[in-house]
């Protein structure tokens, strides 16, 4: 339900509905790529414990809840049939699941 006062807010803006839509089409792709780019970025770390055997100075806590944060949004995404979410949390649970085990192994 939107708040009472949600168009009014938007006349005193003096956003027009093709400028929200482009505006909402903008954010759309730009989380997309950066939530895929965020992926990217643990690749190094995956790299770096599997290379070095060493995962001592990661905290499998903070890892973990990555992890279950990624696990609960796919699943969101899942059952709300929204692809960029559920494309962005599988990658991000693909490059997390590695990490989470090689500080178990590695730790």
């Amino acid at each position: 339900m939107n708040h009472p006062h949600h168009h009014k807010h938007k006349r005193k803006l003096g956003i027009t509905k093709k400028q929200e839509t482009l505006l909402v089409r903008f954010l759309d792709r730009s989380l997309t790529f950066m939530g895929i780019l965020t992926s990217v970025a643990v690749v190094p770390q995956i790299i770096k414990i599997y290379s070095e055997r060493d995962a001592s100075t990661l905290s499998i806590t903070t890892w973990s809840f990555f992890l279950i944060y990624a696990l609960l949004f796919f699943l969101y995404g899942l059952i709300h049939k929204e692809k960029p979410i559920i494309t962005i949390y599988f990658l991000q649970i693909l490059t997390l699941l590695p990490v989470v085990y090689g500080i178990l192994v590695y730790g």
